[in-house]
């Protein structure tokens, strides 16, 4: 009954390709009989599964006499096939259906291998955080269908996975890891990440890997679900002033109407790998000074005569501008636009429709404001600007890095 089960199919294939016409037998007419062969005991070794797309191995004997394969109903046709005598290589067609799959194996002279291949759908990796690492570092990696993931390799080196579920992996940085793409093995083929993992310890003077004064300036791992966002119940931090209470990572002055609306989102594309989350503002007026919207992230202590840089990722619908700001002590209370040491101010930066990038250099001990403690500083981006009214902006992987001395 399987026999004629596996006949039955392949004929139902080649009638629908066109690939063979096997004649019937009669004697009487005296036409040719053509039988078919079944040499499926060439076929010694099937992956447990594999998945749409994915590269597929099948172990045997006399492989290399293959000429084509039929997959549930597509043609891999041979010079897509890479065979030795003991092997047979060739990508699983795309269009395939999961579940359960006939393959046929079409050798010289009606000869016929059949198997079966259980077809899952192919992990998918969606995005990673953070986005670069050290040595022994945990990294996420987030997808689809991650559970059947066998092997995490960074730039090509293997890591070592600490746990995993169906949407999530985690893995630490391995050894003499290079910066590259990330990859996800398993019985169903290889995933690759979109972007690459800057790998710190290859390249350790690269921006993105000097610590980021600006905490959860990548904005993940708030803890806030998705949605409108007034800037309160994320995390803490301590302050950098052993008597005072932790302080938010974030304090967004202006949050909610009439002035502006915060929501954080899943980032929108165009730039670079962005994590999963970007904090979006909706600038709704703009006035006085008492009119202020910005994002305020946590104070730090400042070590005199570094140089820092301060720089992010921000999308607008329209040009605009920003700028740096700081606390004013005299009188306190408010902001004002950071100041060098002869009184000016830090120029504003000026950014235009679509994806920008900015990056503005400051040597801290050169900011001066009466009465104001050069060994702390809580910055901030303002928004509040004519320009800006009605506009919508995203910003991203803000980071306040030491770049050096003065």
């Amino acid at each position: 009954m399987i026999m004629v089960r596996k006949i039955l199919y392949f004929m139902t294939i080649a009638a629908m390709l066109g690939l063979f016409i096997i004649g019937c037998e009669d004697k009487n007419e005296g036409i040719k009989q053509e039988e078919i062969i079944d040499v499926s005991s060439r076929i010694t070794g099937v992956p447990e599964f594999s998945g749409a797309g994915a590269e597929i191995e099948i172990e045997g004997t006399r492989l290399y006499e293959v000429e084509r394969i039929i997959f549930d109903v597509y043609v891999v046709r041979k010079i897509e096939i890479d065979t030795t005598d003991t092997g047979i290589k060739f990508l699983v067609p795309a269009q395939v259906g999961t579940g359960e799959n006939e393959v046929i194996f079409v050798f010289p002279g009606n000869e016929l291998a059949f198997t079966t291949v259980m077809i899952l759908p192919l992990q998918v990796i969606t995005h990673f955080d953070p986005t670069n690492g050290d040595l022994g570092d945990t990294i996420t990696l987030y997808g689809n269908n991650l559970h059947i993931v066998e092997e995490i390799a960074v730039g090509g080196t293997v890591a070592e996975i600490v746990n995993q579920d169906t949407t999530v992996i985690r893995f630490t940085v391995p050894s003499l890891a290079e910066t590259g793409l990330i990859t996800a093995t398993s019985g169903a083929g290889v995933a690759v990440s979109k972007n690459e993992f800057l790998a710190c310890e290859s390249d350790p003077d690269n921006v993105r890997c000097l610590y980021n004064y600006c905490q959860y300036g990548d904005l993940e791992n708030l803890g806030i679900p998705l949605g409108v966002w007034d800037g309160s119940g994320g995390p803490t931090i301590p302050d950098p002033d052993p008597g005072d209470p932790d302080q938010g990572a974030f304090f967004l002055q202006g949050a909610g109407d009439p002035l502006s609306r915060w929501e954080l989102i899943e980032p929108i594309g165009g730039i670079s790998d962005l994590g999963k989350t970007s904090l979006k503002v909706t600038v709704l007026q703009v006035g006085p000074e008492a009119y202020e919207i910005q994002l305020v992230f946590n104070a730090f202590a400042v070590p005199v005569g570094k140089k820092f840089l301060y720089s992010g990722k921000i999308w607008a619908d329209a040009d605009g501008r920003i700028g740096l700001t700081q606390p004013e002590t005299d009188p306190p209370g408010g902001y004002i636009p950071m100041l060098l040491a002869d009184g000016s101010a830090i120029p504003l930066t000026t950014f235009h429709k679509g994806w920008n990038e900015f990056a503005v250099e400051v040597i801290h001990d050169m900011v001066r404001v009466p009465q104001q403690d050069d060994s702390e500083i809580r910055p901030g981006i303002k928004l509040s600007y004519i320009e800006n009214l009605g506009g919508v902006f995203i910003f991203d992987d803000i980071r306040v890095v030491e770049i050096g001395n003065r």
